[in-house]
C-alpha cells in the first residue's frame, strides 16, 4: 500500500502541472495526426494483398458479370392495369397477375348473410373457405411446404367399386348395432 502523504501545496501543484504536461502532449499528437490524414496500419495492408493472392483469378465468367449492364433496383416496373376482382371475368387477363382463384359466388354471398355472433356472415364464409384445399384456391403454390399434397386428388385415382356389391352387406351386419358413423343410417334393429 503507498504512503498516504498529506496533500500539499508542492503535491498539489506538482499533480496539476503533470497532469498539464500529459494532456498537451496528447492533444498535440491528436493534431499531427489530424493534419497527416487518415493512416491505415501496416497490418492492414499486408492482410489485404494476403487476400488478393489467395482469391483466384478472375476468368471469361467474371468478365462477362462485369460487362453486364448495372441492375437498376429502383426502377419502376410496368404494372397491370387496375381492374376490380369484382368485374374481371374467370378466364380474363386479369387472372394471371392473381394467385387465388375467384371465389364462388353463393360463398361470397355468405358474408352479406347474417353476421358471426350468428354463426352467420363473416364466420361462416371463412368456415365455407377452409374447406376446399389450397390447390383449388389458388393458381400455383404460394410457398414451398405446399408442395406435398399439391394436387394430390389428381394423382391418386378413386378406389373401384365392387363387382357384386358387398358394400349393402357389410352395412347390414357389421354395423347393424351402432348404425354407420359417417351416414345418417340408422341400425335396423
Amino acid at each position: 500500500m503507498r504512503d498516504k502523504k498529506p496533500m500539499t501545496t508542492a503535491l498539489i501543484s506538482s499533480m496539476t502541472e503533470t497532469y498539464d504536461k500529459e494532456r498537451a502532449a496528447r492533444l498535440s499528437a491528436f493534431e499531427d495526426r489530424q493534419k497527416s490524414g487518415p493512416v491505415r496500419s501496416r497490418q492492414f495492408e499486408v492482410y489485404k494483398k494476403k487476400l488478393e493472392l489467395a482469391a483466384p483469378k478472375p476468368g471469361p465468367a467474371m468478365q462477362r458479370v462485369k460487362d453486364a449492364p448495372e441492375a437498376r433496383f429502383n426502377k419502376k416496373k410496368s404494372r397491370p392495369p387496375l381492374i376490380s376482382i369484382d368485374t374481371a371475368k374467370p378466364g380474363s387477363d386479369f387472372q394471371q397477375y392473381e394467385t387465388m382463384n375467384y371465389v364462388q359466388p353463393r360463398v361470397k354471398g355468405l358474408l352479406y348473410d347474417g353476421i358471426s355472433k350468428e354463426s352467420k356472415g363473416r364466420w361462416l364464409y371463412l368456415r365455407e373457405r377452409t374447406i376446399p384445399g389450397p390447390d383449388v384456391k389458388y393458381h400455383y403454390q404460394v410457398c414451398s411446404s405446399w408442395e406435398y399434397g399439391w394436387k394430390m386428388n389428381e394423382n391418386i385415382p378413386s378406389p373401384p367399386k365392387p363387382i357384386h356389391g358387398r358394400t349393402c352387406l357389410v352395412r347390414d351386419t357389421f354395423y347393424s348395432r351402432s348404425g354407420i358413423p359417417g351416414l345418417k343410417v340408422e341400425s335396423a334393429y
